[in-house]
């Protein structure tokens, strides 16, 4: 991204509690168009991203997309068009 000239910012990483996770959620789509999340997004017991997103208005667009490397992949959309959070799975790199 940044080597298309687009600014990029890095909020750090987030433990697995859902409040503190909904927090930096909503401070980072208050100040950005787009949310990169890393983790979170698959199936686990600590996988709450998904469920965040939707209670703050966002709407699945797919999800669990099997893609290699990468997969599950999440989308979802905000009620406000500029908003489009994007989650990946913590593990990207193929072993």
């Amino acid at each position: 991204m940044k080597e298309l000239g687009l600014p990029v910012m890095n909020y750090g990483i987030v433990t697995d509690d859902p409040e503190m996770i909904r927090e930096k959620i909503l401070m980072v789509l208050s100040n950005h168009d787009v949310l990169l999340i890393s983790g979170g997004v698959s199936a686990g017991d600590y996988d709450f991203v998904p469920d965040i997103l939707k209670e703050t208005g966002m709407d699945i667009k797919f999800h669990k997309m099997k893609v290699r490397p990468g997969k599950p992949l999440l989308l979802q959309h905000s009620r406000r068009c500029w908003e489009h959070p994007i989650m990946l799975p913590a593990h990207l790199i193929p072993s």
